[in-house]
């Protein structure tokens, strides 16, 4: 049986399937469904912190604002809160809806480096911003050209964001049409809409997730074009001198970038991937519109992953660094204990010593005491040379901390306690008096710790029998 439908004064037969194929608008002419990506919630905790770039008060105003804005610098502060407050709960929504358990803390531009030192996020994310660089404060711009110039805290810079970070190292902002920002203050040209930029670095990590759903080949790259929201009216001249074009469009050439060298990561974007998670359901306005970018949303996942993978090597490589490799003393047996395959030459900063004082070989006896002695040095006995590859190799103290392990055995004073290291002196022991309390093997487990990071440990075992009377002959 055909069953007729009528689809906007066309009657389609079910049974001609091709015709109905033909006469469907795009996209349906390509499917019969409509393509659901749910959302998920992929990465389980970062910390991050959003940084409001826009103009505050009229602290943060350049005397050029001052006099162009006269007696209305009350209102166009104003707006700048405004602005500041849809651009902001964007960047939120995006962390929320895409971070399990997230932690944000907002702070001003102006405030970004005490923040960062009481924070200490995984991440940080620039807002955009709504004024020429010129209507700020200069020092506001130079004290934020110092922090971002070494900073290993990975950075993502949107829109304005984007500029503030090519600014700070030597690129120039100016308008679409190439002129300096104060040549041309209105009614400049602008891109205020979804527009199609191509990527040039497609191998990027931060486009991985930008594959199709349905592709399962996990070499495929993403294609080469993005859809993305734009707002501004300005540019960045060039690419800065260590960083890396990703993104280009025939208006804006720099619509993307990233910096990895000196321990840095740093993303910036011209386009505004934070409007992905735009309240669906609030009527359309100037600033608030119905979402419409995947692409900006997977991007901005994409670097809150490789942000917290940039954070772990960055902890994985500081703890390599601060590890002394270590000889170990275990009563009459040495023995140098390389690592990750490297020499003892390559890695030795320091030995450790640990020995039963007087008497290494017993007998001990229960609820006898003796005097374990710990220490540490730069050379050993036999004249061994070492490299030193610590970032500590100028200090000539070092603190550490010594911990013994040892079940059914008592310490006095304390089963912890600190050793200082002194370079090029001779070795000098911390004393752990230890009195065992029941009989049979034992093994006393010493450790070095240095800002509670696990350096090296040495095993010693002793054999514990029951006391004996001992005759004394005269």
């Amino acid at each position: 049986m055909n069953t007729k439908h009528d689809y906007g004064g066309d009657t389609l037969s079910q049974g001609n399937n091709e015709t109905a194929k033909m006469l469907l608008p795009f996209p349906f002419s390509d499917q019969t469904f409509c393509r659901y990506e749910p959302i998920e919630k992929r990465i389980e905790e970062i910390r991050v912190l959003i940084v409001d770039n826009l103009l505050r008060d009229e602290r943060d105003l350049s005397e050029v604002a001052k006099i162009e804005w006269g007696n209305k610098i009350a209102a166009e502060l104003k707006r700048e809160r405004q602005i500041a407050e849809l651009a902001i709960e964007n960047i939120h929504n995006n962390i929320l809806r895409l971070v399990q358990r997230p932690e944000t803390q907002i702070t001003h531009i102006s405030d970004l480096s005490g923040a960062i030192d009481k924070f200490k996020p995984d991440a940080i994310v620039l807002s955009g911003t709504l004024r020429d660089f010129d209507y700020y404060d200069p020092e506001i711009l130079e004290s934020f050209a110092r922090f971002v110039r070494s900073t290993t805290s990975p950075l993502l810079g949107i829109g304005g964001g984007h500029q503030l970070v090519g600014l700070s190292f030597g690129a120039r902002v100016i308008t679409l049409d190439r002129l300096e920002q104060h040549q041309h203050r209105q009614n400049r040209p602008v891109e205020y809409q979804y527009r199609f930029i191509r990527i040039v670095q497609p191998k990027d990590p931060i486009f991985q997730h930008l594959r199709e759903p349905e592709s399962s080949n996990s070499q495929d790259f993403p294609a080469c074009i993005l859809r993305v929201w734009q707002n501004h009216g300005l540019q960045l001249d060039c690419v800065p001198d260590g960083f890396t074009l990703l993104a280009t469009s025939y208006l804006c050439r720099n619509q993307m970038m990233v910096r990895r060298e000196g321990g840095q990561l740093i993303y910036t974007v011209q386009f505004h991937l934070e409007k992905s998670f735009e309240d669906w359901n609030k009527s359309r306005s100037r600033w608030e519109h119905q979402n419409e970018s995947r692409d900006g949303r997977l991007i901005f996942e994409s670097f809150l992953l490789e942000a917290i993978k940039h954070v772990r090597l960055e902890k994985e490589a500081e703890q390599r660094q601060l590890q002394p490799w270590i000889l170990e003393s275990s009563l009459s047996r040495n023995a140098f204990t390389p690592n990750e395959g490297l020499t003892s030459a390559e890695t030795a900063e320091a030995y450790a010593f640990a020995r039963i004082k007087d008497d290494e070989k017993g007998p001990f006896y229960a609820n006898s005491a003796f005097v374990l002695q710990v220490g540490m040095q730069d050379a050993d006995a036999d004249g061994f040379e070492i490299t030193h590859k610590s970032p500590h190799r100028k200090a000539s103290l070092i603190e550490f901390d010594v911990v013994v392990h040892a079940q059914d055995i008592r310490s006095a004073p304390s089963w912890v306690l600190p050793y200082v290291f002194r370079r090029n002196e001779e070795i000098q022991f911390v004393e752990f008096e230890l009195t065992p309390t029941e009989p049979g093997r034992k093994v006393l487990s010493v450790e070095f710790l240095y800002q509670r990071h696990w350096l090296a440990v040495i095993n010693l075992e002793i054999d514990v029998i029951e006391a004996e009377d001992i005759v004394v002959v005269a």
